[in-house]
């Protein structure tokens, strides 16, 4: 339980840390370089940020969402797992579940792919 608890803290850790990248504002800013001057200016709009920029931070938006998700999953899950007491059933229902989640997964890959 210990081990799950600590696993649960470092992926909400990362999360959090994963909110606060995209609330920076350092992506709006690009920089030039010249002469040893350097000049930041501000983007005028989100249309105007790079391809590589706008699929960065639609990747960060997903990224929080699907965390969210797996959080709230894995303490759903604990939950169902700590009620249990059979080893075996356990093993089944811990199966089942990750077998569902990668599913889930892989469906969402695969949509986003498209």
């Amino acid at each position: 339980m210990a081990l799950q608890m600590l696993v649960i803290i470092l992926a909400i850790i990362g999360w959090l840390g994963v909110i606060i990248m995209c609330a920076l504002p350092v992506w709006k800013v690009t920089a030039f370089i010249g002469a040893n001057i350097m000049q930041c200016k501000i983007y005028d709009s989100m249309l105007s940020l790079s391809q590589d920029l706008q699929a960065a931070r639609a990747l960060i938006v997903i990224s929080i969402v699907a965390a969210f998700v797996g959080i709230l999953l894995s303490i759903h899950m604990m939950m169902i797992i700590k009620r249990i007491t059979v080893s075996a059933i356990k093993l089944k229902v811990r199966l089942a579940t990750e077998t569902k989640v990668n599913c889930i997964m892989l469906c969402i890959a695969s949509r986003l792919g498209q």
